[in-house]
């Protein structure tokens, strides 16, 4: 659903194009109520995820880091970073419930709407309708570019103040201010308190050798509950996913979506294509199209992004993952109740003959649990 604020600021547009306008898109967020999840076949990604509004610029919560189920559990040892022959290897315990907290607000996706004001004019004689009318193409139009462009950093936001995407977050050595690994093993570097299980896992599977390699063993100092090595006798694209999905088993990580490049789907469907069962009914062979249409791994749904990087797929729990979006919205705006806070207001004109509005979102993308990130990425 979505949820769109509209500012009004123009006072001088002589047949009031504010007010039409305003009425307008009053209209238009109206029709606009609906869910967006299918409506954009180009961020299949952000469709997918669960959106929820926040309402200050700081998301914060609180994860249990002993990994654990017992709400017993009363504390978890970091591990230290001395751990050097003739290094004092101290010891540290703290509360295993540690805080997480992520900035948003301080970068936003947007699109400019231009409207000239020669057509405006003509649509106002006619009434809000028709001004309706002519802001409906490039209103939705708007929203398409602008869930693209978060559909896009969902993997590639660098954070900084920027939507932090699954990429980064593989990549950093931290997230959501908990430290899982180390970058500098020098034993002149401070002790550093960190938190292998709260590292993502990622494998690396080499089809030609037929074997997931995971990585760096949970970070500095962390433990696997099995080998860093899966080994499959098969090698090929099918077989690796399920001994990625054997490794998370075993390690206690969860998934019930996958997001994977068209690369890794077609090797998906292929698999089904070749077990398609034909049943003959009142004398014609109809296909048994099941996981093919719809393509499905170990009864999960996977989602096809060709935004997603190469030979890459994601098997996420989307209960731990979130879609935020900062709604600053006032008592004054125009809003529709959703899910996700677009903004919409009239900037000053770009020229005499043109009106120019901002359509926006804040957007921050919310990992509660990394036991429900996990990535595999497949050379040949």
């Amino acid at each position: 659903m979505t949820r769109l604020s509209f500012r009004d600021n123009s006072t001088d547009f002589p047949v009031q194009s504010s007010d039409l306008m305003g009425n307008a898109l009053t209209m238009l967020a109206n029709e606009l109520t609906v869910d967006l999840s299918g409506q954009y076949a180009n961020s299949p990604f952000f469709t997918a995820l669960t959106k929820e509004l926040v309402y200050q610029d700081v998301i914060r919560w609180d994860i249990k880091l002993a990994g654990g189920n017992s709400a017993e559990s009363e504390a978890t040892a970091s591990v230290l970073y001395s751990q050097f022959p003739g290094v004092d290897n101290g010891t540290y315990t703290q509360d295993s419930r540690m805080g997480a907290e992520l900035t948003i607000g301080k970068n936003k996706k947007y699109t400019l709407l231009k409207i000239n004001k020669r057509e405006l004019t003509v649509a106002a004689n006619r009434g809000s309708n028709a001004v309706r009318n002519l802001l409906q193409s490039r209103v939705s139009a708007g929203l398409m570019e602008i869930t693209e462009a978060i559909n896009t950093s969902l993997y590639t936001g660098s954070g900084a103040g920027n939507l932090i995407g699954l990429e980064t977050i593989f990549g950093a050595n931290s997230y959501a201010g908990i430290t899982h690994a180390l970058a500098d093993y020098t034993a002149t570097t401070p002790n550093v308190d960190y938190y292998p299980s709260w590292r993502p896992l990622s494998g690396l599977a080499d089809i030609s050798a037929a074997n997931i390699t995971l990585n760096d063993d949970y970070g500095v100092g962390g433990t696997l509950h099995a080998a860093t090595v899966y080994t499959d006798v098969v090698g090929n694209h099918i077989s690796m996913l399920y001994g990625f999905d054997y490794l998370m088993r075993i390690n206690r990580r969860r998934y019930n979506m996958i997001v994977a490049h068209p690369s890794i789907v077609e090797k998906i469907n292929a698999e089904y294509r070749d077990k398609l069962v034909y049943n003959i009914s009142n004398g014609e062979i109809s296909q048994a199209n099941e996981g093919v249409t719809v393509p499905r791994f170990n009864g999960r749904p996977v989602i096809e992004d060709t935004l997603c990087p190469a030979n890459t797929a994601y098997f996420l729990d989307t209960n731990d993952i979130k879609l935020h979006s900062l709604d600053v919205s006032t008592s004054g705006d125009i809003n529709v109740d959703s899910q996700l806070a677009i903004i919409m207001g009239e900037l000053a004109q770009d020229t005499a003959m043109t009106s120019r509005w901002e359509m926006l979102v804040l957007p921050q993308l919310a990992v509660y649990d990394t036991k429900g990130l996990n990535r595999l990425q497949i050379q040949a």
